[in-house]
């Protein structure tokens, strides 16, 4: 069975992903904070399903755009990766920031070698699936690649409204194709 690679698919201008075997895939993939993105319901513009990524079993359901956000930035600050370049805002007056409590804990990059992965890239939405590489957090948005599966195309993105453009634009793709 033939897959694809999220691994570098952007970075050369070619919009179609590099197929490879499913066994070097993940062994081969250095996205360590790969997210996925599995899409089971579509409808005006909303989307609603589950993220998963290779460190867990479980995934974690969405309901909504602004959930799927949420969740993802939540699973980067957890791993503390990709690293963000600036700190939330707020309009309540709060304290001096303290950064996360990381004492005794390791980044992701650190540690990624020694836990155990799962395999995510087989996993499919029903209505679509995406791959989210997500390179940076600057700029108070994220910069990353995104690979859609059913299209075997990559796409690069420098925000998250980029980002959610890319995911709106190929399932509408898939609305006229139906009709």
């Amino acid at each position: 069975m033939k897959s694809l690679v999220v691994r570098d698919c952007c970075e050369s201008g070619n919009r179609t992903a590099v197929k490879e075997t499913m066994e070097n895939q993940l062994e081969r993939l250095y996205a360590i904070d790969l997210l996925g993105i599995l899409v089971h319901k579509y409808q005006d513009g909303q989307l609603e399903g589950e993220i998963i990524h290779q460190y867990k079993e479980e995934s974690t359901p969405f309901f909504g755009v602004l959930d799927l956000i949420k969740e993802m930035e939540f699973q980067y600050d957890e791993w503390d990766y990709p690293q963000t370049s600036t700190r939330d805002r707020s309009f309540r007056k709060r304290e001096k920031y303290s950064y996360p409590n990381r004492k005794g804990k390791k980044r992701l990059p650190d540690e990624a070698g020694t836990l155990e992965k799962f395999p995510i890239i087989q996993k499919r939405g029903k209505v679509s699936t995406f791959f989210i590489h997500t390179k940076y957090r600057q700029n108070a948005t994220w910069q990353g690649d995104i690979f859609r599966v059913e299209e075997e195309a990559c796409f690069p993105f420098k925000s998250v409204l980029r980002m959610l453009q890319i995911m709106d634009r190929e399932m509408r793709k898939d609305q006229g194709k139906d009709a």
